[in-house]
């Protein structure tokens, strides 16, 4: 440790077993016949503690087709039973219904629903009751359709027997060893049996960790077609089911009806707000309380305290922790002050009166501004609860040092439906915003041609002159 200011720093700690969570199993994990796949003695492979070939460092990137086998959806229950052998013509099964046929290079993901015993380690693991895994029949139905890579839910990918444990793994074997097929354990594939979705864009990266057993992982999944079952899927499972959106997020306070009330007769576009200044929203109502303050004649230089009133809810952005706030380290800090966002307007900014030129880093040591936003005290105010969150109003008490008291309540929000920028405001947001990284005359012509986009050459024209 050296700092103030000769700076120093470095730090690394990783202590985790790459079994942890889901992981890729790589060709160093299983030899058979002390040999690792492609004829390795595994001995020599291992000689000075990590594996020289065939380690997690060699998996390749996979971008690939993947396809969901769903075996316990086939048998039309949530969760296969423990002890259940997914057989090769469970797999051809799941194949036909999904509509999509495995091809060379391609992922297969096999669900029996076992992810939900996830919380309860003595039933996930199925020492006791077995676990549901695919038969070496079906991984041999599985070496033969040539795919680089497969996964379930649970921890094994065996069928394990109950009482039997994980003594025998001959699918590891097969898979690994003879194959060269690599093995994604501890998945959770209800989220794609919900949706419908049995074919998609399969990522997966796995860190190089030289001569590494296993790697934890999260997968990338990118719908690229949509296939649903040929069978009609339970209407409640996507919104509804144990892992539904529903569910998940509100339970019982959801309201259905809300996603077809007003159907082609209520617009919410029409609802939405644009936001006027480059800060945190819930600072704009301050911000246009001190500019309307300020139209009032207000005298900064006569300030003695200021008073800002927001709803509840938003004290933890833009107050808290109170220091920081009203002394940020940085422009981006200062965008979600309410002290400082306040305190630029007072002294007025640029654009519409606070612009990103006032949030640079520079600014927030700018000594005028950093004394009035140490003059600011926050609080909830209750008109603003009651308000909240359908706008997101403010409310500003200037002290001034002869002991008058100067008031701007702000209840509804600049630029929204109810209270929009006029046609020379937006033309002054896009001018500053515009004139950053554009030369003045060409803001200019890029104006004119988007108020009149019919002309000669159209939107031709308006993405010629974007173009910095």
């Amino acid at each position: 440790m050296v700092r103030a200011e000769g700076s120093s720093s470095a730090n690394e700690l990783i202590s985790t077993s790459g079994h942890t969570g889901t992981y890729v199993d790589p060709l160093t994990y299983v030899s058979y016949r002390g040999n690792l796949h492609g004829g390795t003695p595994a001995h020599e492979a291992q000689q000075g503690g990590r594996f020289s070939v065939l380690g997690v460092d060699t998996i390749e990137p996979l971008v690939c087709q993947g396809v969901l086998l769903d075996v316990a959806g086939l048998r039309g229950v949530d969760v296969l039973p423990g002890g259940y052998g997914m057989t090769a013509e469970d797999l051809a099964s799941a194949e036909r219904e999904a509509g999509v046929q495995l091809r060379t290079g391609d992922v297969a993901l096999i669900r029996s629903g076992w992810a939900r015993h996830y919380g309860d380690a003595e039933v996930y693991l199925g020492h006791e009751s077995g676990a549901p895994g695919p038969t070496e029949e079906a991984a041999r139905w599985l070496a033969g359709r040539g795919v680089r890579a497969t996964g379930d839910e649970t921890i094994a990918y065996e069928q394990i027997k109950p009482e039997v444990g994980h003594a025998l793994l001959p699918v590891h074997r097969l898979l690994l060893a003879e194959h060269g097929i690599h093995i994604i354990e501890v998945m959770n594939l209800s989220g794609l049996a919900a949706a419908g979705v049995q074919q998609f864009v399969f990522v997966l990266a796995p860190l190089k960790i030289v001569g590494g057993l296993a790697h934890t992982l999260r997968l990338g999944r990118t719908r690229r077609r949509h296939r649903r079952r040929t069978r009609r899927p339970r209407p409640d499972r996507t919104s509804d089911g144990r892992f539904g959106f529903r569910q998940a997020y509100l339970g019982d306070r959801a309201d259905t009806e809300a996603l077809t009330r007003g159907l082609g007769e209520q617009w919410e576009l029409m609802k939405v707000f644009f936001k006027p200044y480059p800060a945190n929203h819930f600072t704009h109502a301050g911000i246009d309380a001190a500019i309307t303050l300020c139209e009032e004649g207000l005298d900064v230089g006569e300030i003695e305290e200021v008073e800002l009133g927001v709803a509840s809810p938003v004290l933890r952005t833009i107050v808290r922790p109170e220091e920081e706030k009203a002394r940020p380290k940085t422009g981006y800090a200062a965008q979600f002050s309410g002290p400082f966002t306040v305190a630029t307007a007072l002294v007025g900014g640029g654009g519409l009166c606070d612009s990103l030129d006032d949030f640079t880093d520079d600014e927030v040591e700018d000594p005028v501004k950093v004394d009035l936003a140490s003059r600011v005290r926050c609080f909830a105010d209750e008109e603003c609860d009651r308000i909240f969150p359908n706008q997101f109003p403010a409310v500003l008490r200037v002290h001034l040092k002869s002991g008058e008291v100067r008031e701007a309540r702000v209840s509804r929000n600049r630029s929204g439906p109810e209270n929009p920028l006029s046609d020379e405001e937006l033309e002054v947001k896009f001018r500053t915003n515009a004139g950053r990284v554009l030369a003045e005359q060409r803001v200019e012509e890029l104006l004119s041609a988007l108020q009149a986009p019919e002309g000669s050459d159209g939107m031709g024209e308006v993405m010629r002159l974007a173009r910095a």
